[in-house]
């Protein structure tokens, strides 16, 4: 089935897009393959997607294929090639399929059929049913099939706006740290699902340093258009305003949208100077900065100020701290707290991992392999501002 150039070259790269091979197994796809196996009575049910030069079983149902077939063991490689629906009622009488590996040897493939699955125009691959017995498929059935596989294809589609969502709003977080005098800044983010509500942000302003770290509440692609509009409020409004104007007018400006999402938004908001290390900040709702000083001890930045979303007329008022040399402003988002349920565990881990880093990105880069080592069912962001010795 392959071809030199062109539409083979863009269906394999569309495949490929869709960042979905060689991934752990997905309920969403496997309810499925679960589904048409228990409708149709077969002994297997997969969604196959096909490679340049393989099969991979993205989900399955039943007998024990390899993950993993070569194409000229796939009856799939051929389904995506058909117009519609490929139906082979005994592979023994298909001149296309009687001598296959799948048929002649185990699992002794007889019946197959499968439903094309298409993303933006290019078939990716395709749910298939798989039985050790020759049989038909009636015209009721051959429907029922194809809804089957609209719903598998709007789940690929979904794989495909996920993946570009998620490239959007990693060019949003800022690529490199502006120099200003006395600091260092780094910030690293990951999310539970390819793309969130987390977010971090750091701009100059007039020789002193404005930071952001922010959690829209929610997850997936409705919490990363808030991240979205939020980021953008909150840069403009904090470059010509003070903290405590930037969130009042940041707040009255989003309520709209958060409101209709039923949404609010927790944020610490920082401006420190390199010079003297003095640190006027805000904390709404978030409550999860502290100060990781030069010795290794733990300082916490209390507050109980509300998140964005809640009174969009509150007042937010700043407090003052003062970073030493060596001393590190950290703040991180709340999926930590799926590890660290108390301050005791708190101050043991923070202070372990800021312990002898001599870099805002170390100690970034300390805390998020700390949190994604554990497997984090949220969302899991830092954000660390450290003055110079």
């Amino acid at each position: 089935m392959t071809q030199a150039g062109g539409p083979e070259v863009e269906r394999v790269a569309t495949v490929r897009s869709l960042d979905l091979l060689d991934t752990p197994a997905e309920e969403r796809f496997d309810r499925i393959v679960d589904l048409a196996r228990r409708i149709f009575d077969v002994p297997y049910a997969a969604v196959n997607l096909i490679d340049a030069d393989r099969q991979w079983s993205k989900a399955a149902s039943g007998l024990p294929f390899a993950q993993e077939l070569p194409l000229s063991r796939s009856f799939c490689a051929t389904t995506v090639t058909d117009e519609g629906a490929l139906v082979v009622p005994d592979a023994r009488a298909d001149a296309r399929f009687r001598d296959n590996p799948a048929t002649v040897e185990d699992p002794g493939v007889r019946f197959y059929a499968g439903q094309p699955l298409a993303v933006d125009g290019a078939r990716v691959g395709a749910l298939c049913l798989v039985d050790q017995q020759p049989r038909q498929l009636t015209d009721d059935q051959l429907e029922l099939l194809e809804e089957l596989g609209r719903w598998a294809e709007s789940e690929l589609t979904r794989s495909a706006d996920m993946r570009q969502a998620a490239e959007v709003q990693r060019r949003l977080l800022p690529s490199t740290a502006p120099e200003v005098v006395g600091l260092d800044v780094a910030g690293r983010c990951v999310q539970s699902r390819g793309v969130g509500g987390d977010f971090y942000d750091w701009m100059d302003a007039d020789g002193q340093l404005n930071v952001v770290l922010a959690d829209v509440m929610g997850k997936g692609l409705s919490a990363a258009i808030q991240a979205a509009g939020v980021r953008a409020t909150l840069r403009t409004t904090m470059r010509f305003n003070t903290m405590e104007t930037a969130l009042r007018k940041s707040s009255r400006s989003i309520a709209e949208d958060l409101d209709g999402a039923g949404a609010f938004v927790t944020a610490f908001l920082a401006r420190v100077d390199g010079r003297d290390g003095q640190v006027e900040y805000v904390d709404a709702g978030h409550g999860l900065g502290f100060v990781l000083e030069a010795e290794g001890a733990f300082r916490r930045l209390k507050d109980t100020q509300p998140p964005l979303g809640i009174d969009p007329d509150h007042p937010w008022h700043s407090r003052r701290t003062v970073l030493g040399p060596g001393d590190a402003l950290v703040a991180v988002s709340d999926g930590y707290l799926d590890f660290i349920t108390s301050e005791a565990e708190a101050r043991a881990a923070l202070e372990e991992l800021g312990r002898e880093s001599v870099s805002a990105e170390q100690i970034a880069e300390n805390f998020i392999s700390w949190a994604v080592d554990r497997v984090p069912l949220d969302d899991v962001s830092v954000l660390v501002v450290r003055r110079a010795a």
